[in-house]
């Protein structure tokens, strides 16, 4: 270390803090990475490795990216499992006293990185075992509610887990063991997990207690439903925890606690998910506009409704969006171009302050009165197309984001005109400073004779005057020598010098002045999280009934009567991925299932006869009916399911020494 430069004494005092991370070491304009962290990102982001001085211990390995486009990068190394620590400089470089303080600011983990390329939700789990007992708490990272419960058993949890798209789970140290076992179960394992150990105290349920009441402002957890489940409040606690550790923030966006049950659902065993194909399903039927539909659309499938009003209510809401095609073509219009505002303020809150995520919350705001509007109609007939708006967040944000930023280079250029007096003359000096140069170009051709001559500016240099070589004998006495190129040479007069101190001056007074109105618009923002969250989740509902509408509209779909008796009766039923995949017509089929003549259907037929397509399709269609949609068949009658499984395909398990047939007859024994 005494061989070292003062630069990298400092990275690898920071760098012995995250030895599992690779870390990004601000330097001006990019960020550095050095020694392994350097050969490991140079080769997955295909970037030059190179070298640099290290004092009398030589060179080091080292690349570099621009800290602009720094987000791309980082989802690089995430998606190849990588944690990210990302180290800033924390003082001004022109009043620090040696080498700039950094400091890392926030570590990004693959259960906490907002992936901008996708709508899929990306969960983080915290997960602890004590007497027999699962306790688990998970959060999306575009999401701002913590959701919660505790299980009786293993099984129970791994069938929770296996259907939720988990990244990354944190559990007390302390149980590493049973954890990893617990993750090597086969409906676990092919998810590749993020397993992450954090200090057992997190876990602890005082601590946790008292950081939840702190954190949501409450004496006690009783509104939240948790205030007797001890592992709820454990694993919500330490999830929390460990967010602001990686983020060094109060994650304000995190407004909520939500007790997860799968009681108001019907469960779907996770071989049955894996049987069915919904994955498939989903893609066959989803035309939803916005990533918070698409979301909301999967949530459905994956959760039919056991509740018959509520069923009933998204018929009606599906039914009336279909019967108005003028305003579904109207809403279409209006949604399609509706950003991830969920994801927008999980970054904010997260401390990172884009304009893309400003321009994303006003143009949405902007458009909720037109939403309103066109739906008022069928919102006097159904609540579920009711929005909440936030008519003075709207309005803040309107009057404060210019709506033309440009998405590179914006420093400066982000606060509309108007809003603040002082802002507005500083940028007047700087337009009339333009003005002013054309003018001074112009003199000093006049004066010089010169017609070649060019005032130009950039940031090494500061603003220069340009002679080309053959004219430097009409150069004035009072031009000063700055710059001796191949071709011409620059100079600098007093004039222009004090010119370019007013607008030096200026356009730091801009962005000190601007950034001062970004934080506190920031905190605005963020006082009004869970308003925003509420918006969103009423966009995305609207974007999944206006998805189940188009279904509805398509040839041969009916509404299918779901009630309370027992009996499944489908007449021309059709497997909705399978029809959607053939060039010639679905050859549709009948099904009746009761609790008297027909308990029991058992189905034969020679190989690709098309036995599990037709369970399958049953299945899906119960699903269907179940999430509020119309359904491929003539008619149906939907007596209430609350569980689905299904025993389809042929796997064994030879790491855990069971063949295809032990496999089968333990999930017919589960089923059973």
């Amino acid at each position: 270390m005494e061989n070292l430069t003062p630069m990298l004494k400092q990275y690898n005092s920071i760098k012995k803090d995250y030895t599992d991370c690779i870390l990004f070491f601000r330097l001006g304009d990019f960020y550095e990475m050095f020694y392994d962290d350097a050969k490991k990102a140079s080769s997955i982001l295909d970037i030059v490795l190179t070298s640099r001085d290290a004092g009398k211990s030589g060179k080091v390995p080292m690349c570099g990216i621009p800290y602009h486009a720094a987000e791309s990068y980082i989802s690089k190394l995430v998606k190849a499992g990588f944690k990210v620590a990302i180290c800033e400089q924390v003082e001004d470089p022109s009043k620090a006293k040696g080498i700039v303080k950094r400091e890392v600011v926030r570590v990004i983990t693959s259960g906490t990185f907002i992936d901008e390329t996708s709508s899929e939700p990306r969960y983080l789990l915290s997960f602890l075992l004590e007497k027999g007992k699962c306790g688990i708490a998970f959060i999306d990272s575009a999401s701002g509610t913590i959701q919660t419960n505790e299980f009786n058993g293993k099984e129970k949890t791994i069938g929770i887990i296996s259907k939720l798209d988990i990244y990354e789970c944190i559990f007390p140290e302390s149980q590493k063991e049973i954890i990893t076992e617990i993750f090597h179960h086969p409906l676990l394992r092919s998810k590749n997990i993020t397993l992450t150990p954090f200090p057992d105290w997190s876990f602890n349920c005082e601590i946790s207690r008292k950081s939840l009441c702190e954190h949501f402002s409450l004496h006690n957890l009783k509104g939240f439903g948790i205030e007797d489940k001890k592992l709820s409040i454990s694993a919500s606690g330490a999830l929390l925890e460990y967010l602001k550790q990686l983020n060094r923030q109060p994650m304000l966006h995190i407004d909520k606690i939500s007790l997860y049950s799968d009681t108001d659902f019907v469960f779907i065993s996770p071989s049955a998910c894996y049987g069915l194909e919904i994955n498939d399903l989903i893609k066959t039927i989803d035309h939803t506009l916005t990533p918070m539909g698409k979301r909301k659309l999967k949530f459905w499938i994956y959760h039919p409704l056991k509740d018959i009003d509520e069923i009933r209510r998204r018929q009606n809401a599906i039914t009336l969006l279909k019967e108005n095609p003028q305003v579904r073509d109207k809403l279409e219009n209006l949604l399609k171009n509706i950003p991830d505002i969920e994801k927008s303020l999980s970054r904010i809150s997260y401390g990172i302050l884009h304009v893309k995520d400003l321009l994303a919350l006003r143009n949405t705001l902007l458009k909720i009165p037109e939403i309103e509007n066109t739906l008022k109609p069928l919102c006097e007939k159904n609540t579920l197309f009711h929005l909440q708006d936030i008519p003075e967040l709207r309005k803040l944000l309107e009057d404060a984001i210019n709506p033309d930023i440009p998405l590179t280079n914006y420093e400066g250029k982000v606060i509309k005109k108007g809003y603040n007096k002082q802002l507005d003359q500083l940028r007047e000096i700087q337009e009339n400073g333009r003005n002013w140069l054309k003018d001074f170009q112009k003199k000093e051709i006049k004066r010089t004779g010169i017609n070649s001559l060019k005032v130009g500016y950039n940031k090494v240099f500061g603003y220069y005057i340009e002679v080309s070589k053959p004219n430097l004998s009409l150069v004035p006495d009072d031009y000063i020598r700055k710059q001796t190129l191949v071709n011409a040479e620059r100079f600098i007069t007093i004039q222009l010098k004090e010119f370019e101190e007013k607008m030096v001056d200026a356009e730091q007074n801009i962005l000190k002045i601007e950034e001062e109105i970004l934080n506190d618009l920031r905190d605005k923002i963020l006082t009004h999280s869970s308003e925003i969250h509420r918006l969103a989740s009423d966009i995305a509902r609207i974007d999944a009934l206006y998805s189940l509408s188009l279904l509805a509209s398509l040839p041969n779909y009916c509404l299918p009567e779901v009630n309370e008796g027992t009996e499944i009766y489908i007449k021309e039923g059709r497997h909705p991925v399978v029809e959607s995949n053939l060039d010639e017509p679905f050859i549709p089929n009948d099904t009746k299932l009761d609790t008297d003549d027909n308990h029991l259907l058992i189905i034969t037929g020679p190989n690709m006869s098309g036995k599990s397509t037709y369970i399958r399709q049953n299945a899906i269609i119960v699903i269907m009916a179940q999430i509020g949609s119309y359904i491929p068949a003539k008619e149906a009658k939907i007596g209430m399911v609350d569980k689905i499984f299904t025993r389809i395909g042929a796997q064994d398990e030879i790491s855990k020494g069971q063949s295809t047939f032990m496999v089968e007859m333990n999930e017919t024994a589960n089923i059973l």
